[in-house]
């Protein structure tokens, strides 16, 4: 077997686990759906009942991709790269629109603003989510 031959025999190696990575198609906009709702929880609720759910979220944020390494078999390793810009922009959609409503219900008293940045949280999470899982597959096949 030539050199050339090998480093093909890796590269299909590769693409074979880029394919075998796969989200399901529901959890971005779940976990975007539980974004949102977590944060107009903490402006309609008293303190223990938004951190029970805020408790909630995290343990399907980390079960599901957990339940999905076992059913696929594949464990991604977050190295650097174009993934990982997605993966901050990901969590700083969450951060910033949670600072972003909660400071502005307690500003103004108005719902609605909330409410409209919870929806572009659920947009934000699906769009960032996605474009990680797409930079990551592709980080995946064209690595050496």
């Amino acid at each position: 077997m030539s050199a050339g031959d090998a480093l093909g025999d890796v590269a299909a190696a590769r693409r074979a686990v880029a394919d075998r990575l796969i989200t399901p198609w529901w959890f971005h906009p779940l976990l975007g759906v539980a974004l949102a709702g977590n944060q107009l929880a903490y402006l309609a609720f008293p303190p223990p009942w938004p951190m029970l759910g805020q408790a909630l979220m995290l343990l399907g944020a980390v079960g599901v991709p957990a339940w999905n390494r076992r059913r696929t078999g594949v464990q991604p390793a977050y190295q650097g790269g174009w993934s990982r810009l997605w993966l901050v922009g990901l969590i700083a959609c969450g951060v910033l629109t949670f600072v972003a409503s909660t400071a502005l219900h307690q500003l103004s008293g108005l719902w609605w603003p909330s409410v409209l940045i919870a929806i572009g949280t659920v947009v934000g999470v699906i769009a960032f989510g996605r474009g990680y899982d797409a930079a990551l597959r592709a980080e995946l096949r064209e690595r050496p």
